[in-house]
């Protein structure tokens, strides 16, 4: 199923179960990076029994304000569509600032956020998130991708309890398979119960 808002569009990745669970994947603003979170949200539906969506950024809807997005994933997606309070969180480039900046506004509907390689991945964003949110933290990052930040300092000041860093020596720009049992032994692990 596909919606269209303002700004962003919406593609729906169903669980074959009744889904209780959901997982708001934020791709990278760049066309080939769309469908980047496809595998991984293929095996969450799948295993976590959720939904997953996919939000896309409406290429004719430049330029792009970040707070502006940020709130109609808040109030449009989350709340009005599907229902939900909360969601977990992933973001990938463009679409891990746009996460960062959902958990940094609204952290009462996050229940974890999963990063890679994300823009605006600058010490300081990171750190707002670990001093500043309860929100369970995973931060993927390949080494041989350009825009690897080096984490020895960032991660040694983050006290965050649950913050879990997990970088790959090659893959350049991307997700790839070797880090999907990472991500989701970390879901898993936070991943809230069903009220009975």
């Amino acid at each position: 199923m596909v919606i269209a808002y303002s700004l962003v569009v919406v593609k729906f990745i169903l669980s074959p179960v009744s889904p209780y669970l959901i997982v708001l994947a934020l791709p990278g603003a760049a066309a080939e990076l769309r469908d980047e979170w496809l595998p991984l949200t293929t095996l969450l539906a799948k295993d976590m029994n959720c939904v997953c969506v996919l939000v896309y950024l409406d290429s004719m809807a430049k330029p792009w304000v970040v707070k502006d997005i940020v709130d109609i994933l808040s109030v449009q997606v989350l709340l009005n569509t599907f229902h939900a309070e909360k969601a977990i969180f992933l973001g990938k480039s463009f679409g891990g600032l746009l996460a960062q900046e959902f958990v940094l506004q609204y952290p009462q509907q996050a229940i974890s956020l999963v990063l890679f390689a994300p823009a605006g991945g600058n010490h300081d964003h990171i750190e707002r998130l670990c001093k500043h949110t309860a929100v369970p933290l995973f931060l993927g990052w390949t080494a041989d991708d350009p825009s690897y930040l080096h984490h020895s300092k960032f991660t040694r000041s983050c006290t965050q309890k649950d913050f879990v860093f997990h970088s790959e020596l090659y893959g350049g720009h991307a997700i790839t398979q070797e880090y999907y049992e990472q991500v989701s032994q970390f879901l898993t692990l936070y991943k809230p119960q069903r009220s009975p």
